[in-house]
């Protein structure tokens, strides 16, 4: 099996030809730039596991209209302005993905920035982050929903969120089982979603259910009207197994596979596509990291998931454009379906 990406390395892409999103991986790069490199006047760029937001400065495209997943990378600069470090919640996969898009931005735009220099953080430096915050804080529970909570918010009658710091949940019971919408607001990329899980796991969550987006990597996969399950992932060239909750579940628009973990949608370029994701339904930085934890702790794990892209065919609704209005109202309407099954499953569970 090819895990030519299973290492780690920072991907830079020259020609928007060569990736799978083309000529919409210029937006979806831009889009994601801190605006001090563009201001720049330096060599050398050095990406970070740091999570620092009170001394550094703030990304201004930050999405602060959203109640989750709003926080992203800040800038430092070193005190001759010779080094512009950009600073990711410590996690390996978030650190990589933002060195390749900058690394992307650079060779696209013809910056005359030349070096993009990775230090990468370890699992401890992940999880004392975590530990850091107010994760610990949540209640115990049967079930932990976590993902695009905020969207679900009525599956918990619309009960309060609690919670002082990055973590809120809102709770209810059904069926006796104490059920949590958990919500983060920074970006639980890749292996930062695995630490979440094991720390979960010490507060005794019996079922994790993670509820997102995803790349579709078949043809017959339309963005925004089609939803992902399976369960089975491959990380690092290894193939891990859960017993899928949603399999019983029959529905149009449910797309069953095998998923692969990929740390950067960076690296979903075509010739990945065509030697390695050709051969799965669906690609993700988080689904294999958690499923793999979940097994480790004991913990029941499923994930249904929006098809927000399809990496088989170029399409007019992609990674770039997830924002505009027509494709959040895709999106409300495939949230209800969501909500129905879960309401469904966790009956069942």
């Amino acid at each position: 099996m090819q895990t030519e990406q299973s290492i780690h390395s920072v991907k830079s892409i020259y020609n928007v030809n060569d990736h799978t999103m083309e000529n919409a991986l210029n937006k979806y790069v831009s889009n994601k730039i801190h605006q001090h490199i563009n201001m720049f006047c330096g060599k050398r760029i050095v990406v970070r596991g740091k999570y620092e937001r009170q001394s550094s400065l703030i990304f201004l495209n930050e999405k602060t209209d959203k109640q989750f997943n709003w926080k992203r990378p800040t800038v430092e600069l070193s005190k001759d302005n010779k080094i512009l470090y950009l600073n990711c919640f410590p996690g390996k996969d978030y650190v990589y993905h933002y060195a390749s898009i900058v690394s992307s931005y650079i060779s696209l735009t013809g910056s005359n920035i030349n070096e993009v220099v990775v230090e990468p953080p370890d699992e401890n430096t992940c999880k004392q982050e975590l530990l850091k915050s107010n994760i610990m804080s949540i209640p115990e529970c049967d079930i932990v929903i976590l993902g695009t909570v905020e969207k679900l918010h009525s599956l918990t009658s619309y009960n309060p969120w609690t919670g002082d710091g990055d973590f809120c949940w809102s709770e209810t019971n059904i069926d006796s089982k104490k059920v949590l919408l958990l919500g983060c607001k920074f970006s639980f990329w890749g292996d930062i979603a695995g630490q979440i899980v094991s720390l979960l796991a010490e507060k005794n969550v019996k079922t994790l259910i993670y509820t997102g987006k995803l790349g579709g990597l078949k043809l017959e996969m339309h963005p925004n009207l089609t939803l992902a399950t399976g369960d089975s992932s491959v990380l690092n060239g290894k193939k891990i197994k859960w017993n899928n909750l949603f399999s019983t579940i029959k529905h149009d628009v449910i797309h069953e596979g095998v998923h692969y973990t990929l740390p950067s949608v960076i690296y979903e370029d075509k010739r990945w596509f065509t030697t390695v994701g050709y051969n799965y339904s669906f690609v993700d930085p988080e689904i294999g990291w958690m499923a793999y934890m979940a097994e480790k702790h004991g913990i029941n794990f499923s994930y249904l998931h929006i098809i927000s892209d399809n990496l088989a065919r170029v399409r007019d609704e992609n990674l770039s454009n997830e924002r505009d209005k027509h494709i959040l109202g895709k999106r409300s309407e495939i949230i209800k379906i969501i909500r129905d099954i879960l309401i469904e499953i966790m009956q069942q569970v």
